[in-house]
């Protein structure tokens, strides 16, 4: 795949879905590259405004995010990461965009385990947000091919940052107010990756998708993303405690108790996520986006807890 078109980059311009959440503000926060060049794109039907003419790439981050395990949700679900991917694809590629890029999920790998996901693993999606994402990537691959887009699927594992979400603020806040924190006596490893360097791997990719003597099809077309290494769940408990500055409580308990705690507190799959293992092994996505990550996890940490200005 060639490219058709020569702009200077004050004219390279990125569509972007997903601009007002949680990653997409701190994508834009953390990047003036990313902030210069943004155009974003409602998410009801996407208009995208037509003032600005020529787009040549399109970042795909909205959707429906995994906060339901019900079977009955599952219209709700193909809807918001299918549908929506695939009209947000067709009228970028309408716009003149030739690279699009489909932010999806770690979890069409699975629930995690033992041994690391790599870019060649099967995928086996276990509820219905990573089904829809699954599908959508599926989908979406037939498209591009279709309308001639170079695609380019991202498999993030969880992301964290400023103002974050979920699970993660949840111990984010209890060790900002000095709570215990248990952990098991099994180690683990998990990936995670912080929107600084999920904000710095887009600058590298999209300088090379503007690039003139760079062809689109030298670009990867799936990279699993996370920081410098995997990192055991009490790694990441004692990084917080670091960066935040707090006293250290880690209450380290054998794996059977707290596995039998949970249970009697209807908190056992919050429990397995905590303790079990899922991680990469991304050398070939390092080697094929031609990037490394900028950031260790405790420094991530440190400019949560720090705002750098």
């Amino acid at each position: 795949m060639t490219k058709e078109h020569s702009h200077s980059e004050t004219n390279q311009k990125i569509l972007i879905s997903g601009a007002s959440g949680f990653l997409g503000q701190n994508l834009l926060k953390h990047s003036e590259f990313l902030r210069s060049r943004a155009v974003p794109v409602t998410r009801q039907g996407f208009q995208i405004n037509n003032d600005f003419g020529f787009a040549e790439a399109a970042l795909h981050i909205a959707g429906l995010a995994h906060q339901s395990y019900h079977e009955y949700d599952k219209d709700l679900y193909y809807k918001s990461n299918v549908e929506l991917s695939l009209d947000f694809l067709r009228k970028a590629a309408d716009k003149g965009v030739k690279h699009f890029i489909l932010v999806s999920t770690a979890k069409v790998f699975g629930e995690g385990g033992n041994l690391p996901y790599t870019e060649s693993s099967p995928i086996h999606p276990q509820d219905i947000y990573a089904r829809s994402k699954a599908i959508a990537e599926e989908k979406c691959s037939q498209l591009a091919d279709e309308r001639n887009l170079k695609l380019t699927i991202l498999r993030p594992p969880l992301i964290y940052g400023p103002n974050p979400k979920a699970n993660f603020l949840t111990i984010w806040n209890a060790i900002a107010k000095g709570y215990p924190i248990p952990v098991s006596s099994l180690s683990n490893l998990r990936s995670i990756i912080s929107t600084y360097n999920f904000a710095d791997f887009l600058e590298r990719l999209l300088s090379n998708s503007f690039h003139e003597k760079i062809s689109l099809n030298s670009l990867p077309s799936l990279v699993l993303l996370q920081d410098p290494k995997p990192i055991s769940t009490e790694e990441l408990v004692h990084s917080i405690v670091k960066a935040q500055e707090r006293p250290n409580r880690i209450i380290k308990i054998p794996h059977g108790m707290g596995t039998w705690g949970a249970r009697i507190l209807g908190k056992a799959d919050l429990w397995d996520k905590w303790t079990g293992s899922f991680f990469y092994e991304n050398s070939s996505s390092l080697a094929s986006s031609k990037w490394t990550p900028k950031f260790t996890t405790e420094q991530s940490l440190q400019f949560m807890a720090y705002p750098r200005k």
